[in-house]
């Protein structure tokens, strides 16, 4: 897998994305971590958004068929971690500007 971006491309990560690099349930998770390894090893700025972080909070705090689901407490304590790891944009800003992966990763 070839990534071309460079040193400060700005990139957004969207839901599907955040859930499968955070939960090692998904059968993609070791392939997210390649990914977003990449990525970071490229000097690109990573981001998601309030809206993203509302989408996997929903996603892990109910029971999925595939997943063991997290309590309120151990999700937000994900959040919290997942905060840290990335920029965080406000659900308006910059959404239009970053390039959205996957695209066909």
């Amino acid at each position: 897998m070839t990534l071309m971006i460079g040193s400060g491309t700005k990139v957004f990560l969207d839901t599907n994305i955040i859930l499968r690099f955070d939960i090692t349930d998904f059968a993609e998770h070791t392939d997210m971590l390649t990914v977003v390894g990449a990525l970071v090893n490229a000097g690109s700025e990573l981001w998601i958004s309030h809206q993203v972080l509302r989408e996997y909070s929903n996603v892990v705090t109910r029971p999925q068929a595939f997943m063991q689901y997290m309590s309120a407490k151990d999700c937000a304590v994900r959040v919290r971690a997942l905060k840290q790891l990335f920029e965080v944009a406000t659900d308006a800003a910059l959404q239009h500007q970053l390039p959205v992966y996957p695209q066909h990763i």
